[in-house]
């Protein structure tokens, strides 16, 4: 996986101590292309084309493999050009720094935070499975 226009990145902006790496591996390369992308707008569209964009990565506090990931992504890099957080946290200090008002926060929480809304879909559908394999319980025969 690469191209010419990933080396070519690569080589006016050294992102990535090992560019081939970051795009061979399962658990970084969408945070490589993600950030590929990034500093592709930078160098087009910000008029600043010598500056490093930074990768932001939001993460759930309970999603333990992609803080994993995230910090291997973190690792692979030249310079500290990524930094991750958890939503809870980002939401927080946005909010304190006066960057984000109060309804915005509660609506990205409810999106991002707040997983009852999944977690009641999720029972939803496991019992609609159940419910058409001829179990009206929910639970699995042992």
């Amino acid at each position: 996986m690469g191209g010419l226009r990933y080396q070519q990145l690569a080589e006016r902006h050294p992102i990535w101590r090992d560019l081939q790496e970051s795009l061979d591996r399962n658990a970084t390369r969408q945070m490589t292309r993600c950030h590929a992308l990034a500093q592709s707008v930078q160098v087009v569209d910000s008029g600043h084309p010598d500056e490093g964009a930074v990768l932001l990565m939001l993460l759930h506090l309970g999603d333990r493999i992609g803080i994993d990931q995230a910090q291997a992504y973190v690792a692979g890099l030249s310079a500290r050009e990524a930094v991750f957080s958890t939503w809870d946290v980002f939401l927080r200090t946005a909010v304190s720094a006066m960057a984000m008002d109060d309804r915005l926060r509660r609506d990205l929480e409810l999106r991002y935070v707040d997983m009852s809304l999944s977690e009641n879909a999720s029972r939803d559908l496991s019992l609609a499975v159940s419910n058409r394999s001829g179990r009206r319980d929910g639970t699995d025969i042992a």
